[in-house]
C-alpha cells in the first residue's frame, strides 16, 4: 500500500499545475516535516524513495498510510461491536456489486470516501473529518460510484489505478481481523513495528511505556482509588500527548471512578463536550494517532451509548486537538497569532483567525473573518 500511495503522491507532486494532493504536501513539508537521515529508514521505504532527495515524499506517504489504515481499522471494530448501520464489509460489498464482473477504476476509491463521509456523520466527526492526510480521494471528487459510463471513460494515470485496486486489498487485510477481541494498542504496536528506534530519534519521536504513564498519572494524584476527588469533575490536559498514551492511561481511571451502573450517553458527553481530558500536539498525524486510538478505548461504551440513545447518538469532536501548546499567544505580534479570537457587538459576533494560503509558490498568513449572527 506504501508503494503505490507513494507513487500516486509522486504524480501529482510532480506535476507542474496546482492541485490539492500537491498541495497538501507541500503545506505539510513546509510546517511538520522532520529532516531523518536517509540511512536510519527502513530498507524498504528507500527502495520506494529510490533517492535520499525523496525522503519528504515517502515521510508524507507513510503518514497517509497509517492515518488510513486507523480509519479502517475503527470502521471496522464498529462493525465488530454490531454498532447499527456502521460494517465495513457490507459497505464495501453494496459499493462494488452493481460493476459485477467489470469493476472501473476509481470505484474502491470512492466507495472509501463514502465510507469515511457515513462515519462522520454517525460516528464521530472530527476523526474523519478532511484533513491533509485526505488528499488520495481527489482524483475522483467529482464522480459518483453509480457514473459507470464515465468512470470507465476516463483516462487515468497508471498511478491511480494501482492504487485504486490496492486500496481494496487494503481494506480486505484490515477487515480479517476481529477488533472485538483485540487488547492492547494495535496502531501503537504497528508504528513501533515500522518506525525503527533510529528513524523516531531522527523524527523527534519517543515512545513512552504504558507502565511510566500510569506512574506519571498516579504521583499527579489522577487516581480513584487514592484521591478523593471526582474525576469526573476534574479536567486533565496533556500539552503534547502524541499518539495518546498518556490518554489511554488516563482513560483507564475515568472508568474507573464512573462504576458498572454509568449511563455512558450522558458520561461520554461530559467526557468529550466538557473535555474532562484533553490532548494537544503541534503535529497533525499525532493528533489523528491520538484520536483513533481515543475511540477504539471507548468502542464498547460508545455502543452502550447508542444503545441507550438509538443511533442518533454522535459525538461531534474527541478533545485532541492541533495546536502548539509551547506558544504564548499574548506574546505574539498582533495579527499573527494562530488561534481562534471572537468579539462581539451589536447583535453580531465577529471570528478572526489567520489561515495559511498559497500566494503564488509559497503559503502565507492571510487574515480569515467570519460574521454571525447572535439569536436570542
Amino acid at each position: 500500500m506504501l508503494e503505490k500511495t507513494y507513487k500516486l503522491l509522486d504524480y501529482y507532486v510532480e506535476r507542474e499545475e496546482n492541485s490539492f494532493p500537491k498541495d497538501a504536501y507541500e503545506f505539510w513539508e513546509e510546517y511538520y516535516s522532520a529532516d531523518p537521515n536517509w540511512s536510519d529508514l527502513p530498507d524498504e521505504w528507500q527502495e520506494i524513495a529510490g533517492s535520499a532527495s525523496n525522503t519528504q515524499k515517502v515521510m508524507f506517504s507513510v503518514e497517509t498510510v497509517q492515518s488510513l489504515l486507523g480509519r479502517f481499522m475503527l470502521a471496522k471494530a464498529c462493525d465488530d461491536f454490531d454498532f447499527p448501520s456502521l460494517s465495513l464489509s457490507e459497505f464495501i460489498v453494496g459499493n462494488t456489486r452493481e460493476f459485477r464482473d467489470s469493476v472501473p477504476v476509481g470505484s474502491y476509491t470512492i466507495a472509501a470516501s463514502d465510507l469515511m463521509d457515513q462515519m462522520r456523520q454517525e460516528l464521530v466527526e472530527s476523526i474523519f473529518e478532511q484533513d491533509i492526510y485526505y488528499w488520495w480521494n481527489a482524483p475522483v471528487e467529482d464522480y459518483d460510484s453509480g457514473d459507470v459510463r464515465e468512470l470507465s471513460q476516463t483516462d487515468w494515470p497508471q498511478a491511480m489505478k494501482k492504487f485504486d485496486r490496492t486500496l481494496l486489498e487494503f481494506i480486505l487485510s484490515v477487515s480479517r481481523f476481529n477488533y472485538k477481541n483485540i487488547r492492547g494498542d494495535p496502531l501503537g504496536e504497528l508504528y513501533q513495528k515500522h518506525f525503527t528506534q533510529e528513524t523516531r530519534r531522527a523524527l523527534g519521536e519517543f515512545y513512552t511505556p504504558p507502565s511510566l504513564a500510569e506512574y506519571v498519572l498516579d504521583s499527579a494524584g489522577y487516581d480513584p482509588e487514592e484521591s478523593d476527588r471526582d474525576l469526573r469533575q476534574q479536567r486533565l490536559i496533556d500539552p503534547s500527548c502524541g499518539s495518546g498514551t498518556f490518554l489511554i492511561q488516563a482513560l483507564e481511571k475515568y472508568r474507573e471512578q464512573c462504576g458498572d451502573d454509568t449511563n455512558w450517553a450522558t458520561e461520554l458527553r461530559n467526557l468529550c463536550e466538557r473535555s474532562r481530558l484533553v490532548g494537544l500536539d503541534i503535529h497533525p498525524f499525532a493528533v489523528v494517532l491520538a484520536q483513533i486510538r481515543f475511540m477504539l478505548d471507548i468502542l464498547p461504551e460508545y455502543g452502550e451509548a447508542v444503545e441507550q440513545e438509538g443511533p442518533g447518538f454522535v459525538l461531534k469532536r474527541l478533545p485532541i486537538y492541533r495546536t502548539d501548546s509551547l506558544i504564548d499567544e499574548s506574546q505574539v505580534e498582533e495579527g499573527l497569532q494562530r488561534t481562534l479570537t471572537a468579539s462581539h457587538d451589536e447583535g453580531m459576533i465577529e471570528f478572526k483567525m489567520p489561515l495559511p494560503i498559497r500566494q503564488g509558490s509559497d503559503f502565507e498568513s492571510l487574515p480569515f473573518e467570519l460574521l454571525a449572527s447572535v439569536f436570542s
